[in-house]
């Protein structure tokens, strides 16, 4: 994908992105045709996406291989799992949606930060820098951005030297008291 592409595709995803902070009492999961979904309030379902299905067992403290293992095989139990966890919690949640889905389970300290905030951020320095963006890549978890600069090459590598050196010192002064 090109950076002309990515952002075209960040800009039509915009509108379809949503953010909720939700109490841990208004959320529940529930099976439609055998598939589970979020529900937030009374009637919103949601589907969810697998980093969400994986930030849901983090944040209820459920071992990933075993909420995968119910998700497959016993999806009752795990909405039983889900939904009596969720209701001992006294917590609110940050939840992210796209469209109809939901794409994160987040802590409610969350700070958002979107792709596109952070890719207009970076296309400035990387201006600065003389930057060629070679490829992009965006996935429901990532985005990358593959670039090439001699400029910031040089800049990164002055940096990493002066940081070595300081470790280099810092280590030779704690080796010499000991």
């Amino acid at each position: 994908m090109n950076l002309k592409d990515l952002i075209s595709e960040l800009e039509r995803q915009k509108p379809l992105k949503w953010d909720k902070k939700v109490d841990s009492s208004k959320l529940k999961m529930v099976l439609i045709n055998d598939t589970p979904r979020l529900r937030i309030g009374k009637t919103e379902n949601y589907f969810i996406t697998e980093p969400c299905h994986e930030q849901i067992a983090e944040r209820l403290e459920i071992p990933l291989r075993y909420y995968k293992r119910m998700a497959s095989q016993i999806p009752e139990l795990l909405v039983e799992n889900v939904n009596c966890w969720l209701e001992m919690d006294n917590r609110s949640f940050f939840i992210r949606g796209f469209s109809d889905s939901v794409r994160a389970f987040l802590s409610e300290r969350y700070r958002v930060i979107d792709h596109l905030d952070v890719l207009y951020c970076a296309l400035n320095e990387l201006q600065a820098h003389e930057a060629e963006i070679e490829d992009c890549y965006l996935s429901e978890k990532e985005m990358d951005i593959k670039i090439r600069s001699q400029k910031l090459k040089d800049f990164i590598r002055h940096r990493m030297t002066l940081l070595l050196e300081a470790f280099l010192l810092q280590t030779l002064r704690q080796g010499i008291r000991h």
